[in-house]
């Protein structure tokens, strides 16, 4: 994720956060905060990573990026380490929990 995505990532949540949340009743504003507070658990787990985070894709061969478009992974294919590595540190930054509970 690159600096202005953070930052537009950031914006929204601090839009949704004005707008959707405060001075709404609790049951109106509880997704919306959920929502806010996930984009920002996101964006903190970015800033946090740094360069790593921004790398990651970029280790991935043009053989994995023409493979992903044609969906030649998708259903039983085993996948090549390099996207392996690169997904779970994807999910680590979006969806740390899905690599516990799963």
């Amino acid at each position: 994720m690159k600096t202005d995505e953070i930052t537009r990532l950031l914006r929204l949540a601090e839009h949704t956060m004005r707008h959707e949340v405060i001075g709404q009743p609790a049951a109106r504003a509880k997704l919306p905060a959920l929502m806010a507070n996930r984009a920002l658990g996101i964006a903190a787990r970015y800033v946090a990573r740094g360069d790593k985070a921004q790398d990651h894709t970029a280790k991935l061969g043009d053989f994995e990026r023409v493979a992903i478009r044609r969906g030649v992974f998708d259903g039983d294919q085993e996948l090549p380490d390099s996207l392996e590595k690169a997904l779970e540190t994807e999910l680590l930054i979006t969806n740390p929990k899905f690599l516990t509970e799963s």
